[in-house]
């Protein structure tokens, strides 16, 4: 475990390849070793083609290709 000066634990950012399903193996492998990990998300609204009023709104990371990890 990693711990600054006054042995606090400290976050570190971790580059993985970039994709849902190698961000969902990696956390899901980290937390099977109980290292807290985090990925941001901000949700972005497209309009929609059939509905001039509506949006669709997905979940996009906010850094693609990067998990915090806490240690």
């Amino acid at each position: 475990m990693s711990e600054d000066k006054d042995g606090v634990p400290q976050w570190y950012l971790i580059k993985h390849e970039r994709g849902e399903s190698n961000k969902e193996l990696l956390m899901q492998w980290l937390s099977l070793r109980e290292i807290e990990c985090w990925a941001p998300v901000m949700i972005r609204k497209t309009p929609r083609a059939d509905n001039i009023v509506g949006f669709r709104r997905r979940s996009v990371p906010v850094f693609p290709g990067y998990i915090f990890v806490y240690v």
